[in-house]
């Protein structure tokens, strides 16, 4: 419980808010930071927690980030690189 939410329940808000703005997206090359740095903090806005994309080693050699909001991972995302279009596709990992 994280003040008067459970976890499950945090983590289906966010990664619901979260799927809507990044998954099966088009992401140019240069704006991919800003990108998931501006959905951080609209989960902060929105749910009031700091939260942050994580990329370990393990997960880079996936091509994989994986969002936090209180030291608990929300949701991850695949990152591949169209070279074609020259831009990122962001999809979600399901477990």
């Amino acid at each position: 419980m994280i003040e008067n939410v459970s976890v499950d329940e945090l983590a289906g808000r966010v990664s619901s808010t979260v799927r809507e703005k990044l998954n099966n997206k088009k992401i140019p090359l240069e704006n991919l930071n800003y990108f998931l740095e501006d959905i951080a903090n609209q989960i902060k806005d929105i749910e009031g927690f700091k939260a942050k994309w994580a990329f370990d080693k393990e997960a880079f050699l996936k091509h994989e980030t994986t969002l936090f909001v209180k030291s608990l991972a929300m949701c991850t995302y695949q990152i591949k690189f169209d070279n074609n279009k020259n831009v990122f596709i962001a999809t979600e990992v399901r477990n």
